[in-house]
């Protein structure tokens, strides 16, 4: 349930948004088709934290969303939130590619949208309660955009960054795992999986200590074909044939998968949190 807020102006695409990513989530049907969703229990504690606010609406400030999402993307995050809201709740997703932030719209045209990066944010200082970043944080966790986060919560509002990740206790994915870090560092792109993104709360001290909880995540099943049409959307893999061969022949020849009709590919989902200093 999505309720009326005041929007800001719209923003152009920005420019300095890794081509990698522009690149490759380019074919937005197929990420939104083939990525995993959020399990209600990760929805749901996400949504706690937001009740547990238990803050009166702003009188001096009514406009103040309770949840301004950034790299928002296709929407897999923001509908099952959404979904999952008992009362209206101001909403805002934000997302820098205009083609992923039209499915959004497509699907559901009264979710309240812009298009701009997390490292410029058209809203005022202290207008959201909380800022989620779901399966996107590791794209930039750099200083420009975290202080704009910082910038637009309130005092005590909350950060939350949650990914959904392939689960590398099982042998042949954390196998996939090295192999996908190897082609990352080809590509110099970031990669939620080695943590690097944590890096920056290192040295700005504008947040309390980051919270983490782990939970069982969704799963994907299928044929060898529909499991290669999800590793498709992984950005290095859809740009590149290459890569994306070196992956094909991966799943089709490692001996943990030989004569499985079906391949399931189970997930954790991480959710960090930490709240804006007082």
């Amino acid at each position: 349930m999505n309720e009326a807020g005041p929007l800001p102006p719209p923003c152009s695409t920005p420019q300095d948004i890794h081509p990698v990513a522009v690149k490759g989530f380019s074919q937005e049907g197929q990420y939104d088709r083939k990525r995993p969703a959020y399990t209600d229990s990760a929805v749901d504690l996400i949504k706690d934290l937001l009740l547990s606010e238990g803050k009166e609406e702003n009188k001096d400030n009514p406009g103040i969303y309770d949840v301004v999402e950034v790299g928002s993307g296709t929407g897999k995050f923001t509908l099952s939130f959404l979904d999952r809201i008992e009362k209206p709740i101001k909403y805002l997703a934000t997302e820098p590619l205009g083609n992923m932030l039209g499915v959004i719209k497509e699907k559901r045209p009264e979710v309240f949208t812009l298009q701009c990066a997390a490292h410029d944010l058209p809203l005022p200082d202290a207008s959201a309660k909380m800022v989620i970043a779901a399966q996107c944080f590791h794209w930039f966790s750099d200083l420009s955009s975290l202080t704009q986060i910082h910038r637009v919560l309130e005092p005590g509002g909350k950060l939350v960054l949650i990914w959904n990740k392939r689960d590398v206790s099982v042998p042949w994915i954390g196998d996939l795992g090295d192999l996908l870090e190897d082609i990352h560092t080809k590509c110099n792109t970031a990669r939620h999986q080695n943590q690097a993104w944590k890096r920056i709360f290192d040295t700005y001290a504008g947040f309390e200590e980051l919270n983490h909880v782990s939970l069982p995540g969704p799963s994907i099943k299928g044929s060898v074909e529909e499991i290669l049409a999800y590793f498709s959307t992984i950005s290095v893999l859809s740009i590149s044939e290459e890569n994306m061969a070196v992956v094909s022949e991966f799943i089709k020849n490692h001996p943990d998968l030989q004569g499985q009709a079906e391949i399931t590919i189970p997930f954790r989902t991480d959710i960090y949190w930490c709240s804006k200093k007082i």
